[in-house]
């Protein structure tokens, strides 16, 4: 290298690991030769240092902080670590935990209440043999303080009444000291107490309000001091109006003339209002007085509504007001007066009879508006034959009407009028009456009855009569079976009569219609009666009528059987055969029969209640 030629400086090589060779030169370069002899490079001493979790605490007085030092060894340093801090304020301690460590320790630093207000800077220190290492921790210690809360931060409260909201101290930065509390705002008939007073923790601040306190919305300040520190809460106050209404037990009345009426007028405060109320009516009619029981009142008060002989049929509009200072309120009542009047009613206002009968029903006499007096009764519309009475004739309660019928009377109906008089007032009623031929009708009390042969049964006959009808009534009874027999209690009668039925044991089995008749001299009626007899009949006979060739017959050839069944049904005849025979049919009037293969003899039964005999080497049983 041109200019280095007589360079006398000295050149170091150092062996890296791998084989390399790095030749460093200190003065100049020219010389350097890659394959001269190197001194091999000296080992690095173990060593450590610290680190913090947090570089930056926040340290309220009487409180606690806490950050992790970390151990960070290099060189393969891994002995154990002394710590200790250096800078800490007046009031502040620290701990390490453990104290001395290869790895990590937990610092705790504890602030007394008396610890000075502001910031510094915490080193934390540690020592391994010669090595050693540090690392900083900036720590602020605020002032303490507090804040005010209000549980209900608005609230309402009536004139007379009370309110109550918790207020509490909030401390921040480790204030504990007791606040006095007060308010401001206040309006005129509105105090407040706080229990406590002065708390560390939560008073209750109670509001009462005096029935002067004007109405409106008032904005309160509750003030905090300790020391020097001061907090506030807003509070909004609202006091409404007091009013009243009023409400009427009864706000429709009906009064006659001369009578009264009451209705109970209720006085409804709101907001606390409990003040009197003067009571006062207004709309009365001529010949109308009101009174009021009593006519002040803070709770109830009857109004009495008395109608004199001369007020005025009609409906009238009331209005009752209440006055208490410059506060009022109305509620309307409607009056009806009604004029003295009666009304008539008949029991029974449809009435059906016979020629030559009589009815009655009961005429009601119903007053109204305070009728009192006495009401004569009168009757029009009777057809020729037909003739009516009172009793009594004149009432102010009911009267018995008795309708009477000739025998001329002509078969029809009638609308009747009932008319009252009593002065000058008048009512009226309507009765109809219908004039019938009298008849009569019968009903059993089964419809249909299940006997045994050899047993009995019963029904009842009804005798109805109809159109003034009440005659005697002679029963008979017809469509009956050989065999049964039928009796009544009584053969004439005019109510009823138990009709009872025998069922001799030869009476064919089967479904029968009995009908019963009544006849009253040219009038009659008839109903029936459903008779279902069942059970065993043992003289039931069968007969067989005979193939014509006989009996005697090649095997395998068929023959032809005939049942007559007396006293019986041949429906009733069930065939069966024994000995190798077959037969058509199992049931039925007639059946043929196939003779088995080898012989010609074999024997037909049958099940049922008959039995059939012949004297053919055949014999048939049923």
């Amino acid at each position: 290298m041109r200019g280095l030629k007589n360079f006398q400086g000295k050149l170091r090589c150092f062996q890296l690991t791998g084989g390399l060779c790095l030749t460093v030169c200190l003065a100049a370069i020219a010389g350097c030769s890659a394959g001269a002899p190197m001194a091999a490079a000296p080992d690095a001493a173990p060593t450590m240092s610290l680190s913090t979790s947090k570089s930056s605490l926040v340290l309220s007085a009487g409180s606690n902080a806490s950050s992790t030092i970390l151990v960070i060894g290099e060189n393969g340093f891994s002995g154990n670590v002394d710590l200790s801090a250096t800078g800490l304020p007046e009031g502040v301690t620290a701990s390490f935990s453990p104290a001395t460590t290869p790895t990590s320790s937990a610092l705790m630093l504890s602030a007394s209440k008396g610890t000075p207000t502001g910031s510094f800077k915490v080193t934390v220190n540690g020592h391994s043999g010669k090595n050693s290492g540090s690392t900083t921790i900036n720590v602020n210690v605020p002032s303490p303080s507090f804040t005010l809360a209000a549980s209900s931060a608005s609230l309402t409260m009536a004139p007379g009444g009370t309110a109550t909201s918790t207020i509490t101290v909030n401390g921040q930065n480790g204030f504990a000291s007791a606040v006095d509390l007060t308010v401001t705002g206040l309006p005129a008939g509105l105090t407040a107490s706080f229990s406590p007073a002065s708390t560390s923790t939560s008073s209750v601040l109670s509001f009462t309000a005096s029935s002067a306190t004007p109405a409106g919305t008032y904005p309160l300040t509750i003030n905090g001091t300790s020391g020097s520190l001061t907090g506030t809460v807003a509070v909004s106050l609202s006091v409404p109006s007091q009013s009243f209404s009023l409400s009427a037990s009864s706000t429709s009345l009906s009064i006659a003339d001369g009578a009264s009426g009451m209705s109970t007028i209720t006085v409804n405060g709101t907001n606390g209002f409990s003040n009197a109320v003067a009571l006062a009516v207004s709309g009365l009619p001529t010949g109308m007085t009101a009174t009021f029981s009593p006519s002040s009142t803070s709770t109830a008060s009857v109004l009495t509504l008395n109608a004199g002989s001369t007020v005025a049929a009609g409906s009238y509009s009331l209005t009752i007001k209440g006055t208490s200072g410059s506060l009022s309120s109305s509620i309307a009542v409607k009056v009806t007066v009604s004029a003295p009047g009666f009304a008539l009613s008949a029991s029974s206002s449809s009435l059906s009879m016979a020629e030559s009968a009589s009815t009655s029903s009961t005429i009601k006499v119903t007053d109204h508006g305070g009728f009192t007096g006495t009401v004569s009764l009168a009757i029009s519309g009777l057809p020729t034959g037909m003739t009516a009475s009172f009793s009594p004739s004149s009432t102010s309660t009911s009267s018995v009407l008795t309708i009477t019928t000739g025998s001329s009377v002509a078969l029809g109906s009638y609308p009747l009028t009932i008319k009252g008089v009593s002065g000058s007032l008048s009512g009226s009623a309507s009765v109809t009456v219908a004039v019938a031929t009298p008849s009569f009708s019968l009903s059993t009390s089964t419809g249909s009855l299940g006997l045994t042969t050899g047993g009995s049964g019963s029904s009842i006959i009804t005798v109805a009569g109809s159109n003034g009808f009440s005659g005697v009534v002679n029963l008979a009874v017809s469509g009956l079976p050989a065999g049964v027999t039928a009796q009544f209690s009584a053969a004439s009668t005019s109510s009823t009569s138990t009709l009872s039925f025998s069922v001799a044991s030869t009476v064919t089995l089967g479904t029968y219609t009995a009908t019963v008749t009544g006849t009253s001299g040219n009038l009659s009626a008839s109903t029936n009666i459903g008779l279902a007899i069942s059970g065993t009949n043992s003289t039931a006979a069968v007969s067989v009528t005979h193939p014509v060739l006989g009996f005697n017959v090649l095997p395998g050839s068929v023959r032809r059987l005939y049942a007559t069944v007396t006293g019986g049904t041949t429906n009733g005849v069930s065939w069966t055969v024994k000995g190798g025979g077959v037969l058509s049919s199992g049931t039925g009037a007639w059946v043929d029969v196939t003779a088995p293969a080898t012989g010609s003899s074999c024997t037909i039964e049958g099940t049922g209640p008959y039995t059939v005999s012949s004297a053919t080497q055949f014999t048939v049983t049923a």
